[in-house]
């Protein structure tokens, strides 16, 4: 198999066209058992992983993904991207890394993804976001002060 014939070079290509229309191929990407994780979610079989996607689609406006780096071989890999989206009004942008495993066919088995929900989706929410700054202030490494003659 040659490198580029890779399934995570066919997830890459994917992310980088996901639209609300490219859900359709969904099956082609992913096996039917399919279990998927993220900070928020999770999903077993293709019909929750749809519904994920298409939540994300109901929740943020103008969504692109931009994969910037991805390595695997047959069995697994990893795609590093970068989600950009409108959230009430403003524009956001949230870098993630995906790991998956793929199938004899090439299908995804298992998918987790890894991006830092606190700021980017917490962080929205007054309360909460206040007490984070709060705790982000207090647990902060403070560097000394550097003294140049």
């Amino acid at each position: 198999m040659e490198h580029q014939d890779y399934p995570i070079h066919r997830l890459a290509s994917f992310f980088d066209s996901l639209t609300q229309e490219s859900l359709k191929e969904l099956n082609l990407i992913y096996h039917p058992d399919v279990q998927f994780k993220d900070p928020i979610n999770e999903a077993s079989g293709l019909a929750q992983l749809d519904h994920v996607f298409k939540d994300l689609f109901t929740q943020l406006q103008d969504i692109t993904i931009k994969v910037t780096d991805r390595g695997g071989d047959s069995t697994s890999g990893f795609i590093r991207w970068t989600m950009d989206y409108r959230f009430r009004r403003h524009n956001r942008s949230i870098d993630g890394v995906t790991h998956a495993k793929f199938d004899e066919r090439g299908l995804i088995t298992h998918q987790t993804d890894f991006w830092d929900a606190s700021f980017p989706i917490y962080g929205e929410f007054p309360i909460v976001g206040l007490t984070m700054r709060g705790i982000r202030r207090i647990v902060r490494v403070r560097h000394p002060q550097s003294t140049s003659k």
